[in-house]
């Protein structure tokens, strides 16, 4: 399913945690991050995976000691969550709006056949 290569992708990214300078890591892979956020089928997985990332590569930086901050984490996390929750907003309005007009279509169609059968002349308005 499309979870599970999200989430086998999503494991990928861990490697760069603990070869790379933590910081790098981060600037490395949000561009990847963002994209299996945003086409993951659920978005509760896609927050659960940036917090479980952001909290790996915080607790990878305070046991090598190295300067990252964690607020560079932390805005990381929020910006990929907020543009994924964005898109996945908008494309979720955009597809209930093409089922309602697939839906009204085809009552125009089936009360136009109906019209059609009872009567001898329809005008459409």
């Amino acid at each position: 399913t499309l979870d599970f290569w999200a989430f086998l992708f999503f494991s990928i990214q861990f490697i760069p945690i603990f070869t790379d300078e933590p910081r790098v890591s981060l600037a490395r892979t949000l561009p990847v991050r963002l994209l299996l956020s945003v086409t993951v089928r659920h978005g509760a997985l896609s927050a659960a995976w940036n917090v479980l990332f952001y909290v790996t590569v915080t607790i990878r930086s305070r046991l090598s000691n190295s300067s990252t901050t964690d607020a560079g984490g932390l805005s990381d996390m929020v910006l990929i969550l907020s543009i994924s929750f964005l898109v996945r907003q908008i494309l979720y309005r955009h597809v209930r709006m093409s089922l309602q007009l697939k839906t009204s279509t085809v009552e125009l169609s089936a009360v136009w056949r109906l019209l059609h059968g009872f009567c001898d002349a329809v005008v459409e308005l």
